[in-house]
């Protein structure tokens, strides 16, 4: 779990995906952030590492088994 924990003082910002994937960003300055997240999915255990560039103003980002990768 340290992976998960150690990242604190480096995040910009936790926000909460919905059913459908969609995380949305608001008050996140403009830049480059990488997303990290992880789920499971018809009992295969999913990761997102996924390098976005926000600009000013409201971000979304659909999480989904496109961008994702194998947890291991």
């Amino acid at each position: 779990m340290q992976a998960i924990t150690s990242p604190q003082p480096y995040t910009a910002a936790v926000v909460r995906i919905d059913p459908s994937g969609k995380a949305t960003f608001l008050g996140v300055p403009a830049g480059s952030y990488y997303v990290f997240g992880t789920t499971h999915s018809n009992h295969v255990a999913l990761s997102w590492d996924v390098r976005v560039d926000l600009k000013s103003g409201t971000n979304s980002l659909v999480l989904d088994q496109k961008n994702a990768g194998p947890l291991q």
